[in-house]
């Protein structure tokens, strides 16, 4: 299960000021918007996964386990991802998604299949809870091009359930991407790009409530890793995220990340120091990921 201890470092989401309770329109408007990010975010990894080529039959990371059918059975081209996600801080709870998928169709290096997601909710902020279940449905797709390039695309549309203080909502969610990245190795090192396109979308109906929220994000990300062919290999990266909802300025967010990575056959692990934003110093954040492939 992934921690995060902050929830206000994470760009998605919007401070809760001390003492807000989520009664107030603010705090309202801000739980719905940070589960509503969560399940976002959970089918965007499950579905990252289940659109690489080489992910295999089985993968187990720090926040995720992916399984996907093998040879000519009816499974074969079904994959299942479980996806959990944990606050403590400011704002307390668990955010648990299970995505279905299956290819639909294979056509040299591009896949295309349809995925179903269902999700769970819950937070709690000064003794009060805010708690939302959805279930989602849409296409995915995922192409690559040569040796060095890959892309992968997703849409979901929802119906979130939300259960606040005092308040019951119902929703209609859309939410998709479009990513790209490449690699190329050059004097035993490598070199990879990513640059990815989000948008979220959502409308709220209930007790009163008349909610209408959209979110455009871009995310470039620029990373090195030195030492190829060792196991243990330092890497320098640095990302830039671009963000413009609705009734917000445009926000731009920069940081800074040096780690070390270790790969051996099916396992691999990586323990980086992140810089948080470059635009507004502050503490850093230590990171550990892991993953097995089965």
């Amino acid at each position: 299960m992934e921690r995060i201890l902050a929830c206000a470092a994470c760009a998605a989401c919007v401070s809760l000021a001390p003492g807000a309770v989520l009664s107030d329109s603010a705090a309202l408007r801000t739980a719905q918007a940070m589960l509503a990010a969560n399940a976002g975010a959970a089918a965007q990894a499950a579905l990252s996964l289940a659109a690489s080529l080489d992910t295999g039959p089985a993968k187990f990371t720090d926040n995720a386990v992916y399984l996907a059918g093998l040879g000519r059975s009816v499974l074969a081209d079904t994959w299942i991802s479980v996806h959990g996600k944990g606050f403590d801080g400011s704002v307390r709870g668990h955010a648990v998604t299970l995505t279905f998928g299956r290819d639909l169709a294979r056509r040299g290096g591009a896949r295309y299949g349809v995925a179903m997601s269902a999700s769970r909710s819950a937070l709690s902020l000064d003794g009060d809870r805010a708690q939302a279940v959805s279930a989602a449905i849409g296409p995915y797709l995922t192409r690559r091009f040569g040796e060095h390039i890959d892309m992968t695309g997703w849409g979901l549309l929802s119906l979130p359930r939300y259960t606040l203080p005092g308040r019951h909502a119902m929703g209609l969610r859309w939410t998709g991407a479009l990513a790209a990245s490449g690699r190329y190795t050059a004097v035993r090192t490598d070199l990879l790009g990513r640059l990815r396109l989000n948008g979220r979308g959502e409308l709220d109906r209930g007790d009163g409530l008349h909610l209408s929220r959209h979110r455009l994000s871009a995310h470039a990300e620029g990373r090195t890793t030195f030492r190829k062919g060792a196991p243990l290999r330092p890497y320098l990266g640095v990302t830039t995220d671009l963000g413009l909802a609705t009734a917000a300025p445009l926000r731009t967010t920069s940081r800074m990340t040096l780690g070390l990575a270790y790969r051996h056959a099916r396992t691999r692990m990586s323990f980086d120091v992140d810089s948080g934003p470059l635009e507004r110093p502050g503490p850093q954040t230590l990171r550990l990921s892991y993953g097995w492939r089965f």
